[in-house]
């Protein structure tokens, strides 16, 4: 009788704590099931790439102004933008007050009439530091202007090898990285100077230009979509394990973080230790300290474990 009691007793531990435990699971899976479900991302070494796209306008490297010396109206224009001109040519007769015969206007030098600023009838006067006209020599090398974000001035080098493209043909030409200069003003843009090779007159065409640099290695890289800012600063939210009495679960967790450097992808920041993964996407929003559901069997949080 009493083994009876006693074998009896045991199955009804038994079931029971069968039942916790199945109890325990099913609670487990159903809390888990209305959780965030994140996914993670490692911090890993790297380099950045950053990028600068614009346009200008292809010019001859070599030209010269020529400045109005005289008093008068111009009456005849005998040259016009394009001609190959030699000096002592006449480009422009001007009838001066007191003379009878016009006043011829030579050019200074050989070479591309490349601008003419007067037209016929209008007055001059050498007091107006009017350009009369401009000279080009064929040198082969034509130059561009393209504006950036000043931040380009520290981000490029002299030696970045640009991407140069003709709008008009699509065609590829070869060149280089003249000079940068910072322009002042309240947003200050950076000036990006390209000199072009080539043999073929590309004065006027619209130029396509694509800088990329890379930078020196980061020894945190992290994709700039999990970097988060606050009036703290920025952050990132990090997985980490958290114990309760339905067993192992998971957290998100605030991270302080400093930014390097960072490109439209990436991000090299200082503050994440060794470990630690970063949630990169979530089905939920999440906050620090928010429970979170995550898959990974091989990651352990927070222990260094890679």
């Amino acid at each position: 009788m009493e083994r009876t009691k006693k074998r009896h007793f045991a199955g009804v531990m038994g079931s029971f704590w069968a039942a916790a435990v199945l109890l325990t699971f099913l609670s487990r899976s159903l809390y888990n099931y209305n959780l965030p479900v994140v996914t993670v991302t490692v911090p890993k070494p790297g380099v950045l790439t950053y990028q600068v796209e614009g346009s200008g306008e292809l010019f001859y490297e070599e030209v010269k102004n020529w400045y109005c010396e005289v008093d008068g109206r111009i009456r005849q224009i005998l040259a016009q933008t394009g001609d190959r001109v030699k000096k002592g040519q006449c480009l422009m007769r001007c009838q001066v007050p007191g003379q009878q015969e016009l006043l011829e206007i030579r050019a200074g030098e050989s070479g591309i009439l490349t601008y003419i600023g007067v037209e016929e009838g209008m007055s001059v006067n050498s007091q107006q530091n009017l350009v009369l006209y401009s000279t080009a020599q064929e040198s082969g090398i034509w130059v561009c202007t393209v504006s950036a974000p000043g931040e380009a001035y520290e981000r490029l080098s002299g030696d970045c090898i640009p991407l140069l493209e003709l709008a008009e043909t699509g065609e590829f030409v070869e060149g280089e990285i003249d000079r940068l200069t910072l322009s002042g003003g309240a947003q200050e843009d950076c000036r990006i100077y390209i000199r072009v090779r080539s043999k073929e007159d590309l004065s006027g065409r619209r130029l396509q230009v694509t800088l990329r640099q890379d930078s020196g290695l980061y020894e945190s890289m992290i994709p700039t979509c999990v970097l988060h800012k606050d009036s703290l600063g920025y952050y990132v939210l990090a997985l980490e394990e958290d114990e309760s009495v339905l067993g192992q679960g998971y957290v998100a967790r605030r991270l302080a973080v400093d930014l390097e450097a960072q490109d439209e992808e990436y991000s090299a920041v200082t503050g994440i230790p060794g470990g630690y993964q970063v949630i990169a996407e979530s089905t939920k929003d999440i906050w620090d300290g928010r429970e979170v559901y995550f898959e990974g069997e091989d990651y352990r949080p927070g222990t260094g474990a890679e």
